[in-house]
């Protein structure tokens, strides 16, 4: 859509820049030429881009750019035809190069003429007869030619007056069924009406009263319609109907197709009549009584007053409209300067376009009520309304962006939960968000589940999967944002052991927020032990679920006693070493415990949540082959003899 902007607001200058880039004479047969390569190659290019074609469709561009390959057409003929080489169509009539142009001199460059519309132009002078290719009936000359075409709509006789101050001729040919000259048969079988008398009053017709008695015009059918300045003098022409129960086309149009009883939800939306040929200026008239609302809008305020041909502009040039409304809308047009009557009705409704939670926190979880929440922006949005609902704590809340940021910056689209009143960690919340733009609220979006849990912790650092070397070492949880309390489980399911204990049971009730505590806290620790530990945090009285597992051993260097096989105690310091190899491994693994006496242990294998997945007697010095039955994953050895903690070792099974 932005491509397509820039090609559309910059159509014109952009074509004359390529003129001027080329070092042309303004005016020149080669300056016309390169302009209208340029807006054909305009047309050509959009015509390829599928994106910008249909935009192009839907917004009737593609009128606006070949009236102006028309007209540069026309220009170009016109200086080739000049004395001089050049032609400044401002200089005809005080006309710019894209308002309506007098009639042409070619069938080529016929114009519309319209029942409702009074024509006055100068006519030309010292211009050569027509084309001899066409049979131009009474007229014996055809000097200073101006060419219209009358598409009819209404069935009947067209009575017409054609004046000027001195003698002056017409022909009319028809009916036809298109106005393509090169196809047309301009001969004697299809004149209509021809007068070549003295007169400077004329009264062309179709219908019986013609010169050639000819049948009333039929809805559909074309009619071509010359007019020579006989008498070759400087002088205006008019041409006006005068009579008759037929017609051309009104001036009326109306919406498009596609824009008529639609729904927009920005005032970027392009506003597209149907075309009107010969316009030089459309108006878009939008009412809606309920609020009071009348406002109109011309094409050439919008694009200058050279420029109103465009049958187009955005919903943003219509002064104060408003979103959350419906407005009925007329548009006319005017052909040498007579405005038509509007057209049909067409209803035309300026939404609010929806919004919701931004698709990355949408049906998601978030750990902290200080996350920043976003909706997804709206164009022109000066507020933002954010919905949190509960039905099972009956909770029912509403916020505003400019509640948070104030009125003046109510177009930011984020707020931090916490901003909401009595929001409670450990719930899910159904989210709706609306926006406002001009005033007026939209309807709320897509609804998105959210839900506020309470940050996982765990052991801090190194403690996971570490050793505490006395039971007054201080233990750490990693930190969570507003926790009131922190909780930690300490278990060992070979000696039973299950005990939790809180920071606010040691440090009060005031101070739960510290994260710490020595391991002397925790009633009946023994060691030469593994303890798997947990720890969850409380937040605005909520605990939030335990976190990872981590094994704690408690006390490993220190001296212990074992038994050997003749039940006699033999103190040893450190001299045991356990070998496992290879690890990782995939299928087993080699279990070599190495003393310099043959001993006994106890060994096992527990997962990482201390979960006991074999057990067996072992002696020094001797190779076990372990790890058959065990999933992929992170395990544990743990060596113990009836002292305590003898040697730990990971080892990683790999499929």
């Amino acid at each position: 859509m932005k491509l397509f902007t820039i090609v559309i607001t910059l159509f014109l200058s952009s074509i004359f820049m390529i003129g001027n880039s080329q070092n042309l004479t303004k005016g020149s047969v080669a300056y016309y030429e390169a302009m209208r390569v340029a807006a054909q190659s305009k047309i050509d290019w959009v015509k390829s881009t599928p994106s910008e074609h249909e935009i192009a469709t839907n917004s009737n561009w593609y009128e606006m750019a070949e009236n102006n390959v028309s007209k540069f057409t026309k220009y170009k003929h016109l200086a080739e035809k000049s004395s001089t080489g050049t032609y400044f169509p401002e200089e005809n009539n005080n006309r710019s190069m894209n308002s309506d142009p007098e009639p042409g001199d070619v069938c080529a460059d016929a114009i519309p003429f319209y029942s409702e519309v009074s024509y006055d132009y100068p006519c030309a002078t010292d211009q050569p007869n027509s084309p001899s290719e066409y049979d131009y009936g009474c007229l014996n000359t055809t000097p200073n030619a101006a060419w219209y075409y009358m598409h009819v709509e209404t069935s009947g006789d067209i009575i017409m007056s054609l004046s000027a101050d001195n003698d002056i001729d017409f022909i009319i040919w028809g009916p036809f069924h298109e106005t393509t000259c090169d196809s047309l048969d301009l001969s004697s079988e299809n004149i209509v009406d021809c007068s070549y008398s003295s007169t400077n009053e004329e009264t062309p017709e179709i219908g019986p009263g013609s010169s050639e008695g000819a049948t009333t015009g039929t809805s559909g059918e074309y009619y071509m319609f010359l007019i020579t300045n006989y008498s070759n003098s400087v002088q205006n022409f008019t041409l006006t109907q005068t009579g008759g129960s037929g017609g051309t086309p009104g001036l009326s149009t109306r919406l498009i197709d596609n824009l008529c009883g639609s729904t927009t939800t920005t005032r970027d939306t392009w506003l597209s009549c149907n075309v009107i040929d010969g316009a030089e200026d459309y108006e878009f008239f939008f009412e809606n009584s309920d609020i009071g609302y009348s406002e109109t809008k011309t094409t050439s305020a919008v694009w200058g007053s050279g420029n109103g041909h465009y049958s187009t502009m955005r919903l943003y040039y219509i002064p104060q409209i408003l979103h959350g409304y419906t407005y009925n809308v007329r548009v006319r047009a005017k052909v040498n300067g007579t405005w038509g009557e509007y057209g049909s009705t067409c209803q035309l409704t300026l939404d609010v376009q929806t919004t919701q939670l931004q698709s990355s926190q949408c049906n998601d979880t978030i750990t902290t009520s200080s996350t920043m929440l976003y909706a997804e922006p709206v164009t022109y949005a000066t507020n933002y309304e954010y919905h949190f609902t509960n039905s099972a704590l009956g909770y029912d809340e509403t916020i505003t962006s400019a509640d948070v940021w104030g009125i003046e910056n109510g177009s930011r689209r984020y707020i931090r939960m916490y901003y909401l009143p009595n929001i409670v960690y450990g719930q899910t919340y159904d989210v709706e968000i609306r926006a406002k733009v001009n005033g007026a609220w939209g309807d709320f979006g897509e609804t998105c589940q959210l839900s506020l849990a309470v940050q996982s912790t765990h052991l801090q650092g190194n403690l996971c999967g570490g050793n505490a070397p006395t039971s007054s070492t201080l233990i750490y949880a990693t930190p969570v944002t507003y926790a009131q309390d922190y909780e930690f489980w300490l278990v060992n399911e070979a000696i039973g052991y299950d005990q939790t204990r809180t920071t606010s049971s040691v440090w009060g009730e005031a101070n739960g927020a510290r994260r710490y505590f020595r391991m002397y806290y925790m009633p009946g620790l023994q060691y030469g032990y593994i303890y798997n530990v947990r720890i969850r945090a409380k937040v605005d009285g909520v605990w939030g679920e335990f976190g990872e597992v981590c094994q704690l051993s408690l006390g490993t260097n220190y001296q212990n006693s074992f038994n050997n096989e003749n039940n006699q105690s033999v103190t040893i310091e450190n001299t045991a070493e356990l070998i496992s190899y290879p690890n990782p491994f995939n299928s087993s693994t080699n279990l070599t415990i190495t003393t310099e006496d043959e001993l006994r242990f106890n060994m096992k294998v527990v997962d990482v949540t201390g979960k006991i997945m074999e057990e067996q007697e072992i002696i020094s010095n001797e190779q076990y082959s372990i790890g058959q039955e065990l999933e992929k994953g992170i395990y544990f050895i743990i060596l113990t003899n009836n002292s305590g903690l003898i040697q730990k070792q990971k080892i990683i099974k790999l499929k």
